[in-house]
């Protein structure tokens, strides 16, 4: 038998187990795919807090420095230090 021979069936065995991890996530995320009220609710909140996500992403700089001011903010008070 011929090197290539033999690894032969270890690829398709691999090749098995690979199609089967890829279909057995499918078959997890169909349901979620397949509930329109789920997802109608997801996508109408999406768009109520769309405007501050969208400022969040333009100014993601902005955003991460406010952030980390209010929490130096709270800790300071929070130790009872005053600058």
């Amino acid at each position: 038998m011929t090197p290539n021979a033999s690894s032969a069936p270890e690829r398709t065995r691999a090749d098995i187990e690979a199609t089967r991890a890829e279909l057995g996530a499918t078959v997890q995320a169909l349901p979620a795919r397949t509930n329109v009220k789920d997802r109608s609710r997801d996508r109408a909140l999406g768009d109520r807090l769309g405007g501050i996500g969208s400022v969040a992403r333009r100014h993601a700089v902005l955003v991460v420095v406010a952030a980390t001011v209010v929490g130096l903010v709270v800790t300071t008070r929070r130790r009872g230090c005053r600058p």
